[in-house]
C-alpha cells in the first residue's frame, strides 16, 4: 500500500470527500514541507506559535489526535485555508476540519520512530509529482504543471535536517536515544564548521517527573551545553532515575537556562515542592510548567524557577496559556461577529460562534464574566435569525472523575449558556440543549492542552 493511501481513503469516508481526498493530502503535505526550511521549519513554527507539545505527540504516532479548529487557524493560516478551499471546491469549515484531521497524521508518517529524518522518502516526491499514481481516486495538476513542483520538493528534502526531540506526557524513554542527526548545508563535509549555519529553532528541554522516573528529551546547540544539562540533571535526580538523552542540532539557537539549569532544579527540593506529576519545558528564553500536578504546586515550581533564573527568561504555567488564548480567540470571535453580512446564515454565525471559548471554573457551570459580552453579541445576532432556525448547546467535558458527575455538568453548562442567551432576548424555543460529558473529545486527554480543549460548549444547526 501507498504511503499515504490508508490516509486519503480515511479522509474520503469521515469528511464525504469523495475523491477530493487525495488533492487535500497533497495541499497539506505542501504546507509541511513546501517552504524553504521543510519539516523541521514547520515544526519549528508549530513550537513558535504555542503549539509545540500538540506537535510533539505527532513525532512517529499512527493515531494523532486531531486539532480543534483554533489550532488549525494557529498552524496553517486562515489565508491558506481559504486558499486551498477555493482551489479543491469546498467550503472553508471542511477544509479546516479535514486538514485539522490530516496533518497531525501526515507529520506522523514522516516521523517514523519519533525523530525528523535527514531525507524523506521517495513515496512523498512521488506523491507530489505525479499525482495520477496516488491511487484511484487521485487528481491534481496537469503534466505541464508538474515540474514546477520539482524545485520545491528537492530543494525542501535537501534542506530538511535535525532531529527534533520533544516530551509527551506519558512518555518514558528507555536507554539512550539514536544518535543524533545534524542540518547540513549543501555541500557541507560532516565534521565542519558550523558558523554559517541558520539557528531557526529554539534549544529545548523536556522534562516530566512520574514519581518514579525523570524521563527527559531535549535538542541544543552543542555538545558543550548537551554535557551541562545532562550533568546538571543527574547532579539534582541521580542517574538511576533519569531516562531519555538530548540531541545535538547546529540549528537550535541558544538555551540561556543551561547554566543555571541545576541551581534552579536544587532549588525546588531546597524548598521542599514535590515535581511528582508535573512536566517542565524549557524552549528558547520561556519556560512553562504543566503536567497532572496541582495547579497550586504548579504555580509554587513557576515561582521558584521565577527567582533562581532570573530576568531575561520568562516562566509561566499552564493557566497563562490558557488565559492568554481565551483572551486571543474571544477578540477574534468578537471582531468575526462584527463583520458578518447583513444576511448572514445560521451556518456562518454558528461557525463563528464555535470558535470562542467559555472558560468554566473548574466543577462549576456559571457562565464566568468574561464570556458575558460575547455572549450578549450572540444573542442580538441569533435575534435576527428567521424564526423556523434551532440551534442546539451542547456541553463537553474531558474524562477525569465519574462520567455521570461530568455528563450533568456538561448539561448544566449548557443550560447555563442558553439561560444567558435567554435572559438577553432570545426565545427559549429556539434553543435547546444537550450535554455529552467526556463521549467526544476533540483532543487527547492525555495532556493539559487536550483535555482544555476537551472542556467546551459547541453550536450546532438543528432546523
Amino acid at each position: 500500500m501507498a504511503l499515504f493511501d490508508s490516509l486519503i481513503d480515511d479522509l474520503s469516508s469521515r469528511f464525504g470527500l469523495g475523491p477530493t481526498a487525495t488533492p487535500l493530502v497533497r495541499e497539506t503535505l505542501k504546507l509541511i514541507i513546501g517552504s524553504n526550511d521543510g519539516l523541521s521549519g514547520f515544526i519549528g513554527r508549530l513550537t513558535a506559535s504555542g503549539l509545540g507539545s500538540v506537535a510533539a505527540s505527532w513525532l512517529g504516532a499512527s493515531d494523532p489526535a486531531p486539532l480543534s479548529t483554533q489550532q488549525v487557524e494557529t498552524a496553517v493560516g486562515s489565508s491558506s485555508l481559504s486558499s486551498i478551499a477555493e482551489k479543491l471546491g469546498l467550503n472553508n469549515s471542511i477544509v479546516t476540519s479535514a486538514i485539522g484531521y490530516a496533518l497531525p497524521r501526515l507529520i506522523g508518517l514522516l516521523t517514523p520512530g519519533g525523530g525528523v529524518p535527514s531525507v524523506l522518502p521517495a513515496a512523498v516526491t512521488n506523491f507530489l509529482l505525479d499525482p495520477a499514481g496516488a491511487g484511484p481516486t487521485a487528481t491534481g495538476p496537469a503534466p505541464a504543471q508538474r515540474s514546477s513542483l520539482l524545485p520545491l520538493v528537492i530543494g525542501a528534502a535537501a534542506l530538511i535536517g535535525g532531529v527534533s526531540y520533544f516530551l509527551s506526557q506519558n512518555e518514558k524513554t528507555a536507554g539512550g536515544a539514536p544518535p543524533a542527526v545534524t542540518a547540513q548545508a549543501p555541500g557541507e563535509a560532516r565534521g565542519s564548521s558550523t558558523a554559517g549555519t541558520i539557528q531557526t529553532l529554539p534549544a529545548q528541554l523536556a522534562i516530566n517527573d512520574d514519581g518514579r522516573h525523570i524521563a527527559y528529551k531535549g535538542a541544543v546547540h552543542d555538545d558543550a551545553t548537551r554535557a551541562s544539562v545532562i550533568d546538571a540533571l543527574k547532579a539534582v535526580f541521580g542517574s538511576k532515575r533519569l531516562q531519555g538523552d538530548i540531541a545535538v542540532d547546529p540549528n537550535r539557537g541558544p538555551a540561556p537556562w543551561a547554566e543555571y539549569l541545576r541551581k534552579a532544579l536544587e532549588g525546588l527540593k531546597a524548598l521542599g515542592i514535590r515535581t511528582a506529576g508535573s512536566q517542565l519545558l524549557f524552549e528558547g528564553p520561556a519556560i512553562t510548567v504543566g503536567g497532572t500536578s496541582p495547579d497550586e504546586t504548579q504555580t509554587k515550581i513557576s515561582g521558584a524557577l521565577r527567582n533562581a533564573l532570573g530576568g531575561g527568561l520568562t516562566v509561566g504555567g499552564f493557566a497563562d496559556k490558557v488565559a492568554s488564548a481565551v483572551s486571543d480567540a474571544n477578540a477574534k470571535v468578537a471582531s468575526a461577529l462584527g463583520g458578518l453580512k447583513s444576511d448572514f446564515s445560521a451556518k456562518e454565525l454558528v461557525d463563528v460562534l464555535n470558535k470562542a471559548i467559555i472558560n468554566f471554573h473548574t466543577a462549576e457551570s456559571t457562565v464566568p464574566k468574561d464570556a458575558e459580552a460575547l455572549l450578549k453579541s450572540a444573542a442580538e445576532l441569533i435575534r435576527k435569525l428567521p424564526a423556523d432556525i434551532r440551534l442546539e448547546i451542547s456541553g463537553h467535558t474531558d474524562n477525569v472523575g465519574d462520567e455521570r458527575a461530568n455528563q450533568a455538568l456538561s448539561q448544566r453548562r449548557a443550560d447555563s449558556v442558553r439561560n444567558f442567551l435567554a435572559a438577553a432576548g432570545v426565545k427559549r424555543t429556539a434553543i435547546q440543549t444537550k450535554g455529552y460529558g467526556s463521549a467526544r473529545p476533540v483532543a487527547s486527554n492525555d495532556t493539559p492542552e487536550g483535555r482544555f480543549q476537551n472542556r467546551r460548549i459547541e453550536y450546532h444547526v438543528v432546523q
